[in-house]
């Protein structure tokens, strides 16, 4: 029978549990590396889409003594500010609030001494909290003060001011952490679970003889494992939920193999079974 390109033969090997392990001899050591390196990818696919819907960071909790000094008086305030395509119609500076800890005003020069500040420029707006975040967000065109009626409806307009410029930022960052996360406890599960099935390479418990044998195996087990992962992610924003049941998928897998194969070719089954081997190992030959 003709042998299947890469990566064809991969996915040909992940469906059933003999076809688990008898691909296990497959992919040679560049193709697995691409390979875990796919699997890892694909969960991350649902998971920045996800990411790009949502809001991603919460600023108010972000810098919580900054957004702590608006309330109704200087709501009021803030709302005779008159905007522009984006831009203030007034160039006079004004203080609305200032004391040792902050500084909240219109169209002031930045200063490091206030721990905190809101100011309001003629294009853009400062944020500076004490914890140590400080941004300058640009206004959109149709960003308007007058439509700030309460505290929490101010405050969350900044936010959403804050989210539109650095949005690609957040989510580029967010899908780093959780594919480098996600990378790296697959990895561990990976080496972990091939290390195991390599111990007994030499006793008649198995016919894996080699390493990449193991990993190859493991690296097949976790095809269905991915792929349920990858569908469910498209339901929930969790990647603890998605990664579990990748790992999850991985190991029902493994143990099916093992049910059905007993990690021996069908050679091997019968040589066990006539000199006195499992009873069990009949029924599977």
């Amino acid at each position: 029978m003709k042998k299947l390109p890469y990566p064809l033969n991969y996915f040909m090997n992940i469906w059933t549990p003999k076809s688990v392990f008898r691909g296990r001899k497959s992919l040679n050591l560049f193709q697995l590396l691409v390979t875990f390196i796919l699997l890892n990818g694909i969960l991350l696919i649902p998971i920045s889409l996800n990411l790009q819907q949502s809001q991603g960071v919460n600023v108010v909790k972000l810098m919580p003594h900054t957004f702590a000094i608006v309330n109704e008086e200087l709501v009021s305030r803030i709302q005779e500010n008159q905007l522009k395509n984006g831009q203030l119609t007034t160039t006079k500076s004004q203080i609305y609030l200032a004391d040792a800890q902050h500084l909240v005003g219109r169209n002031l020069a930045t200063s490091n001494a206030r721990k905190n500040q809101l100011i309001f420029n003629q294009r853009n707006f400062i944020l500076k909290d004490e914890n140590g975040y400080a941004f300058t967000v640009n206004y959109t065109k149709n960003f308007q003060m007058r439509e700030a009626t309460s505290p929490e409806k101010l405050k969350k307009m900044l936010q959403e001011q804050w989210l539109i410029q650095n949005r690609p930022f957040v989510v580029f960052t967010l899908i780093l952490m959780i594919g480098v996360v996600i990378f790296i406890s697959n990895l561990m599960v990976a080496f972990v679970s091939a290390g195991l099935l390599w111990f007994a390479r030499k006793s008649q418990f198995s016919s894996i003889g080699t390493f990449k044998e193991a990993l190859n195996l493991i690296v097949n087990a976790f095809g269905m494992g991915t792929l349920l992962g990858f569908m469910t992610g498209w339901f929930t924003q969790d990647s603890t939920i998605i990664l579990t049941l990748q790992s999850a998928g991985m190991v029902l897998m493994l143990i099916a193999t093992f049910l059905v194969t007993r990690f021996r070719e069908d050679a091997q089954l019968k040589r066990v079974v006539q000199v006195g081997g499992i009873k069990d190992d009949k029924k599977a030959v």
